[in-house]
């Protein structure tokens, strides 16, 4: 029921297959001049593993969406909501120079997956290799592996409980 479903997530832990959002991926020199909405510096003063909230603010005013965005040592892949998929993209493309950026749309080779709850922690230690998930912080990310499939790490969720979402390849979901 959804009842159970909910206190399973509250008390102990759930999984959810959001590989619905998309991701996109923003490199090189000019990565850096995707500007922040006005009066949200956070992008812009992120460090590499940090991950922040940055709205896309259309020129006309208003909020069109929040996009979730992972800051890299190169550029940065930003975590955009399905609905507003093409809006975003053009979005993000009028703001960026024509030259030094490789901009990608890597939604269909991304699932993301989620786990959320009390025990995400525990149930994801045992399947992880390369980083320690207990050194995650709140809104960093970290690159790793998850029963053998390489992945973003990030501790980030709407569901108000403590947990990890994984980026890997759609082709490893299953075995993720």
């Amino acid at each position: 029921s959804i009842r159970a479903e909910h206190l399973a997530v509250r008390q102990q832990a759930g999984l959810f297959d959001v590989s619905h959002m998309g991701e996109v991926t923003v490199r090189g020199p000019g990565a850096a001049r995707l500007p922040a909405a006005p009066g949200d510096q956070r992008r812009r003063q992120a460090l590499p593993g940090q991950g922040s909230v940055q709205r896309d603010v259309p020129g006309h005013g208003g909020i069109v969406d929040d996009l979730l965005v992972y800051q890299d040592e190169d550029g940065y892949m930003c975590v955009i909501n399905a609905a507003c998929h093409d809006h975003d993209l053009a979005w993000m493309r009028a703001q960026l120079p024509l030259q030094g950026v490789e901009f990608e749309d890597v939604s269909e080779e991304t699932c993301l997956l989620a786990v959320q709850g009390p025990r995400a922690l525990e149930i994801l230690a045992p399947l992880t290799e390369g980083t320690g998930l207990e050194e995650i912080r709140y809104y960093h990310h970290r690159q790793g592996r998850v029963a053998g499939v390489p992945v973003r790490i990030s501790r980030t969720g709407y569901t108000g409980e403590d947990g990890f979402e994984l980026y890997g390849p759609a082709d490893e979901a299953e075995r993720l």
